[in-house]
């Protein structure tokens, strides 16, 4: 009988281990910005958004904070425009920005061959 009155404390607890899988796009642009940072370890989530145009573009804004090369936390941001996907597995990366400018498109070439290889 004692046990019936645990079980409704304990159900709600059990929920707490579950973990969701993240979409394609959320995890692609967290991979971006852990790979180009100088201190990968220190990379710390603030926010993440998601947001759908209407010309078939997806983008993800990702702000989260590392070190630099003082060992000091700074805020950072980066954005991920990718091309609608709903009929393949990944999606295509067109831009990304990094604290609100473009990257050089050398490096985003690196990185879509990066992606096409994984």
């Amino acid at each position: 009988m004692k046990y019936l009155f645990l079980l409704p404390l304990i159900m709600p607890l059990a929920a707490c281990d579950f973990q969701f899988r993240k979409p394609v796009s959320h995890q692609i642009c967290e991979d971006i910005a852990v790979s180009r940072l100088k201190h990968p370890d220190s990379y710390r989530n603030i926010s993440l958004t998601e947001h759908r145009a209407e010309n078939g573009r997806h983008q993800v804004k990702l702000s989260f904070r590392a070190w630099n090369g003082y060992k000091v936390p700074v805020p950072h941001r980066i954005d991920c425009i990718f091309r609608d996907w709903r009929d393949r597995e990944t999606p295509d990366l067109v831009a990304i920005k990094w604290n609100g400018r473009n990257i050089r498109s050398h490096e985003l070439d690196d990185i879509r061959d990066r992606l096409a290889k994984e």
